[in-house]
């Protein structure tokens, strides 16, 4: 079996574990990333509503403000243990679905990633690249490594 389907399952599991135990404790509660498969660990966790309600529609919220016609999934921010990092994505679908990732990893770059097929470039466009391009800025430094782990209890 692929690592990846032995991480889905893992990661499927610990989901339905938490949607039990929320049922009887009204309090978040945290993936359980330190399943261990062979010599492997799981190192990346998703949060979503139901494990941090509050930091999960913080950001949707002032996302969804400053671009309306974005689109984002209840598993848009990723928690990888390891880097340390928070990784935003979803589809700003006026401007051809536009695929963007905002990553607090800034080794190399500024943290935003677009991916799109034939965008036809308007002032429009641009204006919401901008918008979208100054929310990734905040949110890399809002999300300072210090705060990543303190939010998620990874010290």
């Amino acid at each position: 079996m692929a690592t990846e389907d032995v991480y889905t399952r893992i990661m499927l599991e610990n989901i339905r574990t938490i949607k039990r135990t929320n049922l009887i404790e009204s309090k978040p509660q945290l993936l359980n990333e330190v399943n261990t498969v062979g010599e492997n660990t799981v190192s990346s966790i998703t949060i979503t509503k139901s494990n941090f309600p509050d930091i999960f529609n913080d950001i949707k919220n002032s996302l969804i403000e400053k671009i309306p016609n974005v689109k984002l999934e209840d598993d848009y921010l990723q928690l990888d243990k390891d880097k340390n990092t928070l990784t935003l994505s979803g589809v700003i679908q006026n401007l051809n679905n536009l695929n963007f990732t905002i990553s607090t990893d800034i080794s190399n770059d500024d943290g935003l990633y677009i991916t799109v097929e034939g965008l036809n470039v308007t002032q429009g466009a641009l204006q919401t690249l901008q918008v979208l391009h100054g929310f990734g800025r905040v949110f890399v430094r809002e999300w300072t490594v210090n705060k990543v782990s303190d939010t998620f209890k990874m010290t």
